[in-house]
Formats: structure tokens, sequence, C-alpha cells
């Protein structure tokens, strides 16, 4: 349970405070009017672990993590536990220490009492998603907790295998670029000077290919330090502008927009939101509040935005597929489903099918971009060591030749 600082006056009169340990201020103020006649103030009292304590890397739960327990609460509920010995046995068998200590103290909340998707969402905060809070509420609503946990794991367990799958694919790509950029550096501040001292040792004109690779050479190794300061100080300036309306709307854009990865994005979000919504739908949720949910767990900022505005619309009386009409880079086909889907009253399993299309499409669509990405890179390699060696090559033909 979470610690409440109180402060307040007894029935004589009398200036109290101390603290209290509550699941929420509400049963904080409870408690703390057992000594003070009168509650003036309740604040939460922050615990900050000691740096020996501290986790590194500590944050948001990984998907694959989330999956494994969901299935494991799906197993255990079905079996009829009570609901506090299930959560304390799913926290006995996980192995990641964020989530276990979730984990224990959502046990001590649910043996007090308490429902069990408030008890995550006061524990978990933001290291978990706000789909795993809602679709557990809805379950515990309707009473079908097993199957939402259920709903859950499939869910999360086809997340964290599409990221693998676009992670693995990047590998490769990424790990060329880092090994080019390291051997230009190499080669224009500590290769290019000393054959510049070899050549300058001669008394010979320098080509024009040559003075320039050896000029630019010179401004590397001069102000290598500025350059490295220049381009963070750019990288950060880039983070803080996305961080403003205008900047988060004008990257998320530009994302969607670049050539093939752009539409990688595109199938990305839509798969996203097709699987998002089927998951909130199977589980019970209202239309406006499963859209609404879905807006805050998309990934790309503009068309977050688009599925957010669609709530207003939907309580006007508008249908799905007329609202998703609206939204930036929606794919139409998945417009035209929805619509399908919703007339024929099998909105959400068309949704998941879709879900299941979009996330094949990115696939193949982050395969399609790679395959076009991986020969540029290496053309740019090429062309770039074969400018440097037919640099030196000149060079040194042009000494032999004044010899």
């Amino acid at each position: 349970m979470a610690v409440f600082k109180y402060e307040g006056t007894s029935a004589s009169g009398q200036q109290l405070s101390g603290v209290v340990e509550a699941f929420d201020e509400f049963e904080a103020l409870e408690k703390a009017k057992v000594t003070c006649r009168v509650v003036s103030k309740i604040t939460p009292v922050k615990e900050r672990p000691s740096f020996l304590k501290q986790e590194i890397g500590s944050g948001k739960i990984k998907s694959k993590v989330i999956a494994i327990m969901c299935s494991q609460f799906a197993i255990i509920i079905a079996s009829g536990m009570g609901m506090a010995r299930c959560v304390e046995l799913v926290a006995e068998q996980t192995s990641d220490k964020g989530l276990k200590a979730i984990l224990d103290e959502v046990a001590e909340d649910v043996a007090a009492g308490h429902s069990l998707a408030n008890s995550f969402e006061s524990k978990g905060g933001a290291k978990l998603p706000i789909l795993f809070y809602e679709t557990i509420r809805a379950g515990e609503q309707a009473g079908t907790l097993d199957q939402s946990f259920d709903t859950l794991h499939k869910y999360y367990d086809k997340s964290s295998k599409t990221k693998a799958k676009v992670a693995q694919a990047l590998t490769y790509p990424v790990f060329v670029i880092f090994i080019a950029i390291v051997v230009v550096a190499v080669m224009m501040v500590a290769v290019i000077p000393t054959f510049k001292n070899i050549l300058s040792s001669y008394d010979a004109e320098m080509p024009l290919a040559t003075q320039i690779l050896i000029n630019a050479s010179d401004f590397m190794a001069a102000n290598i330090l500025w350059i490295v300061l220049v381009l963070a100080a750019v990288a950060l300036g880039v983070k803080l502008w996305t961080k403003t309306e205008r900047g988060r709307v004008a990257w998320s854009t530009f994302k969607l927009k670049l050539p093939a990865l752009g539409r990688v994005a595109q199938l990305s979000n839509a798969a996203q939101y097709a699987n998002t919504m089927s998951t909130l739908l199977a589980s019970g949720l209202q239309m406006t509040h499963a859209v609404d949910v879905t807006a805050k767990v998309m990934d790309n900022y503009v068309m977050s935005q688009g599925v957010a505005k669609m709530t207003a619309k939907l309580e006007e009386g508008k249908q799905l597929g007329e609202c998703m009409e609206s939204v930036p880079f929606m794919p139409r086909p998945l417009i035209e489903m929805a619509a399908v889907g919703e007339e024929t009253g099998s909105l959400e399993e068309t949704l998941s099918t879709m879900g299941v299309f979009y996330d094949d499409e990115t696939d193949r669509a982050t395969q399609k971009a790679l395959s076009k990405l991986e020969p540029a890179i290496l053309i740019f390699i090429a062309v770039f060591a074969g400018y440097i060696v037919l640099s030196l090559y000149i060079a040194m033909f042009s000494i032999y030749g004044s010899m």
C-alpha cells in the first residue's frame, strides 16, 4: 500500500500530523479521522529507494513479460483460486524484478478488498499499458476475467513477436551503418593525415580530388570535438522540438511520409489500431471507451490524435467506419472492412482478421524496405571507399609522373 502524510486537528483543538498506509487518498482520509477530528491535508509520501536498491534500466514492462503473466493469470483464475492467492502465485513465478515488485503490492491491495484493475493501475502506473488496465477492469465488471487475461495474452504475445521480427530485420543494416561511420571517422582523422604527410614530402601539385579529401580530413581532425558537440546539440534540439505540439505533429507526419519506411509506419499503426480495438471490444468495453483507449495506445501521434477525435463523432451517432475516414493515413481497406463488420454485427472478428492481415503486411513492407536500404548502404560505402582509393592513386601517379 501507499504511504500518506496527514495534518489535522484533534477534538481538543491540538494540531496533529502523522502517516498512514492506505490504498488511495480516500482510505487514508478515513484512517486519519481516527486520530483527527478535522483532517486539513492529505499528501502521498514518495518513497526514494537508496542507490543500491535502485534497479538499472527499470521502466515499462516488456510485452513478452506481460504476455507470460497474462497467460498465467488466465490459467490460475480458471481453476477457481482466490484472487489474492492467484496474484501471489504469479508473483512467485515471474523472473522480472520490476513486475514482481508490482505484483507483490497488488496482492496486498487485493487481499485488503480492492479491485484487481484499480490495484494494478495504482501500483503499475506508467510501467504497464493503459490497454492492460482497461481490459482487466472490463473483465472484472463482466465476470469474464479469465477470458480477458487470455485475450491480453494473445495480444501481447503477437505484439512481442512482431517487435522481435522488426528488431531482427533492422539489426544488420544498423550494424553496417554504425561500422561505416566508425571506419569513415577513423580514415578521415587518422589514416588520411598519414598519407598527407607522405605525399607532402614530394614537391608535386596535388590533384583536385586528393586536395578535397585532404582538406576535409584536416577540417575533421581540427574540429572533431566541435563536430561531435554540434551533432549532439542538433540531436538534443530535435528531441526537445518533438516534445512540443507542433514538433510532434510535424515529426509524426514526416515518419509517415518517408519513402518505403513511411509505408511500414502506416501499416504498423493500422495493425495496432485493429488489434487493440478487437481486444477491447472482445473484453466488453463500449465503443467510445474502446476508441479512447486505442488512441492512447497508438505509437504515431498524428494517427493517435485522429483516432481520439472519433469519440465525439461516435457520441453524435455516427458509424465507426464513417469516423475512421477522418483519421490521417488510415488505410482505405481497413475503413471499409470496419464499416462492413459493423453493419453485419461482426466488428470484433473483422478487426481481428484485419489486425492479422496488417501485421503480415507490416512484415512484408519491412522486408521490402530493407531490401532497398541494404544495397543503398553498400553502394554508399563502396562509392566513398572508391573515392578515397582513387584520390590517393591519382596523387601517387601524379608524383611518379613528375619525377
